[in-house]
């Protein structure tokens, strides 16, 4: 909620959405961070060791399976609050690799600090952190066209 705060600020919105921001907490809430608690878990689980080549393995993996979910959740939202699901697709293959692209500069950096540093009961908070940048990105990024 706060990152899309910062979002609809940047974005120098007259009158906050409140809409919008209650569905931006409720995906942090009640999809992100039990995902990205469950994600790490068993991506920990799967991959134990922390060496370089499996640091970049678990990145990997995130990028083309975790990272596309919670995009894809959050322009579903977006779309929802707009002009609809039907959108969704059109949304996707407009957006969705672009934001991929960007999160491949981001994420794996994220994910090189948290294995490396960081215990496995902490890095979900760690994640969240740092998903409050990332937010921000997405918050305006699903809005691009819509005033």
């Amino acid at each position: 909620g706060a990152s899309d705060a910062c979002a609809q600020k940047l974005e120098r919105v007259k009158e906050p959405d409140a809409t919008r921001l209650l569905t931006t907490t409720a995906i942090g809430g009640l999809y992100f961070a039990p995902a990205a608690h469950v994600w790490y878990a068993q991506i920990t689980r799967l991959i134990p060791k922390n060496g370089l080549k499996e640091i970049l393995t678990k990145a990997l993996l995130g990028q083309i399976f975790f990272g596309p979910l919670v995009t894809i959740v959050f322009f579903a939202a977006a779309c929802a609050q707009g002009e609809g699901l039907s959108t969704l697709p059109a949304k996707i293959k407009a957006d969705l690799l672009q934001v991929q692209i960007a999160g491949a500069g981001f994420w794996p950096f994220v994910d090189l600090i948290s294995y490396a540093f960081i215990p496995i009961a902490y890095i979900p908070l760690f994640v969240n952190c740092a998903s409050f940048v990332w937010t921000i990105f997405l918050s305006l990024k699903s809005r691009v066209g819509k005033k």
